[in-house]
């Protein structure tokens, strides 16, 4: 996806990498922080069923009611 804006020359501005990570942060909506951490948990939760549950299945399999089968050829 290409973005195009109309900025002439002069009102061009550089920001260093303080700045810059200031301004992404201060665009970012309020519910990004406490859906990251949701993210992180959910994920961790997963990790540790797949290496506790004895079908090693993840948190998504066990809401799905899945297993993976392999099957030899």
């Amino acid at each position: 996806m290409v973005v195009m804006s109309l900025i002439d020359a002069d009102q061009f501005v550089v920001l260093g990498r303080h700045e810059f990570h200031l301004l992404e942060d201060s665009l970012r909506p309020g519910w990004y922080g406490p859906a990251g951490m949701v993210m992180g948990i959910v994920s961790l939760v997963d990790l540790v069923l797949v290496l506790v549950t004895k079908k090693r299945q993840g948190l998504h399999d066990i809401v799905g009611d899945t297993v993976v089968v392999n099957v030899a050829r």
